[in-house]
């Protein structure tokens, strides 16, 4: 599949959702919760979102779930599926945790934590080693969008024998969201940075649907 057309598919699904028919209301129940931000949070107790997002370097699924307290679990899968023209190159797998402290109406400050294995395909063999990210989230949510700034850090846990790796890597970037109904869509710029190379512009569409 076209990299034009797996975007095109993304920012659609919120698009149709806006133009069905909207469900009847039934006094009998209570309102749902707002939807809140997919990369800010958190999301209500035991209320799960998925989402999915494609960048020129990363692409990858999620899913999150509320625990309540302000913590959210996360899970994601990420590959470079338009960079690597396939997906036979590098994959990760992490999990973890996500957690705002500040969740005002208008301000939130999130903190994320996520743990897990990369692998990397090579002609002989798989190799996988551990990875460590943490992300620090700081935005403010409006009707229109909500802009946020982010900064990531990622370490890895060994370097990879005969292939060009490397142990840290960096994230700085600026993002909008916005709510439509039951999905989020977003998109981010952001500038990857490695040890002794120079800053690569990157960015990232993403659209998230409350279960």
């Amino acid at each position: 599949m076209r990299p034009l057309t797996v975007i095109a598919l993304l920012l659609a699904l919120p698009c149709a959702a806006l133009a069905a028919p909207a469900a009847a209301k039934d006094d009998d129940f209570e309102p749902d919760e707002p939807l809140r931000s997919l990369a800010l949070g958190p999301l209500p107790r035991a209320r799960a979102m998925v989402s999915g997002d494609v960048g020129w370097l990363r692409s990858g699924i999620g899913i999150g779930v509320g625990l309540g307290a302000a913590l959210d679990l996360v899970l994601r899968i990420d590959a470079m599926p338009l960079y690597e023209k396939g997906f036979g190159g590098q994959r990760e797998l992490q999990g973890g945790l996500r957690f705002s402290p500040i969740a005002e109406e208008d301000l939130r400050l999130t903190v994320q934590v996520t743990g897990g294995q990369v692998f990397i395909s090579k002609p002989a063999e798989l190799v996988s080693f551990t990875t460590v990210r943490g992300e620090i989230l700081l935005g403010a949510t409006f009707d229109l969008l909500s802009p946020y700034a982010r900064l990531g850090v990622r370490t890895l846990s060994r370097s990879v024998e005969g292939a060009d790796a490397w142990q840290r890597e960096e994230e700085i970037g600026l993002g909008v969201e916005r709510v439509l109904g039951r999905f989020v869509v977003g998109a981010e710029g952001y500038v990857l940075a490695r040890p002794h190379r120079s800053g690569m512009g990157q960015w990232r569409l993403r659209v998230g649907y409350a279960l």
